[in-house]
């Protein structure tokens, strides 16, 4: 799969990192190590950067168990600043 980003169809990448982990049921914390794959999409990211205009990621919760922290780690690796959940403050209520 990796070998497919040499070679961009479009002017964006869209990564979608989905896990074999579907009885994972507490989704509060990572508990599957991902990262040699992390590092290696990293890596080719950050190599097509110059080819393409943007590059959209989704981690699913299935992929490490937590995909909020998957997401700043993968923000840290390519040289961004996450917001610090802590920061964030009270979710508001939906209903």
């Amino acid at each position: 799969m990796l070998a497919l980003t040499r070679r961009p169809t479009a002017d964006f990448i869209y990564v979608r990192w989905m896990g074999p982990h579907r009885d994972l049921v507490d989704y509060s914390r990572v508990q599957v190590d991902r990262s040699r794959e992390i590092e290696a999409w990293t890596d080719a990211m950050l190599e097509i950067a110059g080819q393409v205009k943007a590059v959209y990621c989704y981690i699913a919760n299935t992929f490490t168990g937590h995909s909020p922290a998957t997401a700043r780690d993968l923000q840290r690796r390519i040289g961004q600043t996450p917001v610090d959940p802590e920061k964030l403050g009270e979710q508001l209520s939906l209903f």
